[in-house]
């Protein structure tokens, strides 16, 4: 586990990108959704928001990451889809943020708001 940018863990940084980028505006969510798919993490931006996400991301963690190795996107009527395995799984355990057994991750949630 590195640190992004901010100083913040990068598991930490990639989970307030999916669930609360802004906290100074709750309902601005950067991805309308995001899930796994076989091995692989996918998140759904609207295309309004695409410029914001990908500010928020060099933000964050950096143009580096884009340097890395090239990055699939699929586009659709709604939303671009980008794999961010492909994207930061390198710099960042996403399982460990959103496990593939969505249990685990309903888990995680419950024990945040039950020991906050």
């Amino acid at each position: 586990m590195g640190l992004a940018k901010s100083g913040i863990l990068s598991e930490v940084e990639f989970y307030k990108m999916i669930m609360l980028p802004y906290e100074d505006q709750p309902d601005y969510l950067l991805c309308d959704d995001f899930k796994w798919i076989e091995n692989e993490f996918f998140v759904w931006i609207r295309h309004d928001r695409i410029e914001d996400f990908v500010d928020y991301f060099v933000t964050k963690f950096g143009k580096e990451c884009f340097d890395y190795k090239s990055t699939k996107a699929d586009l659709t009527i709604d939303h671009v889809i980008i794999n961010m395995t492909d994207l930061i799984g390198h710099a960042v355990d996403i399982e460990s943020v959103f496990p593939k057994d969505p249990r685990m991750f309903s888990e995680k949630i419950d024990d945040h708001i039950m020991w906050g």
